[in-house]
């Protein structure tokens, strides 16, 4: 396509499945047992209780060969060790059957990171980008929320008010100050991502300078401080592609993975 200005309408709607990859769970976050004092403890000394290792922006799972559709794969879920109490934990949740559920967190991210779980056949560390279309529900919403937790916890250690090193409260959810009493919470970035197609409904597609050969995508981008969501649609198709867009549709609204502004 040439450059120059071209009208074009703007959707987020799915165009055949309405169902969102990362918009699906099937646990109970139970946030009202986040404020028992003995929670994670008491979880930790269970046998029951469903561990989820996260390292960096992965988590261990089972992938089928061929893997492609929702339900392809699962999450491998471990009883919890000694040596989790050592690491910032975060409670996930309760599932129909009473099984509780708990994220670790493990600082190592890179290739000793697979060391650190017990990987079983065909077992593999994906990121959300991966394992998102894949995962049955209930892994797709344990995921997500894990690995999301985590990007916080990582680059959120320090009061925003001193500097003083925070601790973890409220059952992984919550940061304080021990200095001020001063507390952080998870923070939620919006952003929009876009189908831009044209009157011939083609699917306008974009490649940043770096990315590696055949590497395409859609627009996106964050939306700024008191921004409704179409006009920074509007906006990011004209920085990006040197169109100027027409109709805009919003479709519901989705977590997605985290990453660093």
């Amino acid at each position: 396509m040439p450059h120059g200005v071209y009208s074009v309408s703007v959707t987020g709607a799915p165009r055949q499945d309405p169902l969102l990859a990362l918009n699906r769970t099937a646990v109970d976050r139970a946030s009202w047992r986040r404020s028992e004092a003995s929670l994670q403890e008491g979880l930790l000394d269970d046998p029951r209780t469903a561990v989820l290792d996260v390292l960096g922006d992965r988590v261990p799972m089972r992938a089928r060969d061929g893997a492609e559709s929702y339900g392809d794969a699962t999450l491998v879920l471990r009883a919890p060790r000694p040596s989790d109490r050592d690491l910032v934990t975060v409670y996930l949740g309760e599932d129909d059957d009473g099984r509780h559920y708990v994220a670790v967190l493990h600082d190592e991210s890179g290739e000793r990171a697979e060391q650190l779980v017990d990987l079983p056949a065909q077992g593999v560390l994906l990121d959300l980008r991966a394992a998102g279309g894949i995962l049955d529900d209930a892994g797709a919403g344990l995921a997500t929320t894990a690995i999301a937790m985590a990007h916080w916890h990582r680059t959120h250690r320090h009061c925003p008010r001193c500097g003083a090193r925070t601790e973890v409260v409220q059952a992984g959810w919550v940061r304080r100050c021990p200095v001020d009493g001063a507390e952080s919470y998870p923070l939620t970035h919006p952003a929009v991502i876009m189908a831009v197609t044209d009157p011939d409904d083609r699917l306008l597609l974009a490649r940043g300078a770096q990315w590696a050969a055949g590497r395409m995508s859609v627009l996106a981008g964050f939306v700024e401080p008191g921004s409704p969501s179409s006009p920074p649609s509007r906006a990011r198709c004209a920085k990006r592609s040197a169109c100027a867009c027409g109709t805009c549709a919003t479709s519901p609204t989705s977590p997605g993975p985290s990453r660093r502004r």
